[in-house]
């Protein structure tokens, strides 16, 4: 189970998770104070957004696929990257 990220809001957030129910965002104390007491009382909420963020996040955002992004934007093919774990993962085999 994942745990609730609770975060200032930043621009572009929502082109890595959905506000509200992958994290939630707050934009100044008093929306912070308001959110932190409604999770407190609203548990499941919280836990249920914290499960659907860590979902995401091992979908989603996991080094691999940062990596195979900047070896996309460089003009490495993603052959390149498949052969690179193929071999890491053999060599962790022996």
């Amino acid at each position: 189970m994942g745990g609730l990220y609770l975060t200032t809001y930043n621009q572009g957030l929502e082109t890595c998770f959905t506000i509200g129910e992958e994290i939630d965002c707050y934009r100044d104390e008093m929306e912070l104070l308001s959110k932190l007491s409604y999770y407190t009382t609203h548990t499941d909420i919280a836990f249920k957004i914290g499960a659907t963020g860590k979902m995401r996040c091992l979908q989603d955002h996991t080094w691999v696929n940062r990596f195979e992004t900047i070896l996309t934007c460089v003009g490495l093919s993603d052959v390149t990257l498949e052969r690179s774990l193929r071999r890491r993962k053999a060599q962790k085999s022996c």
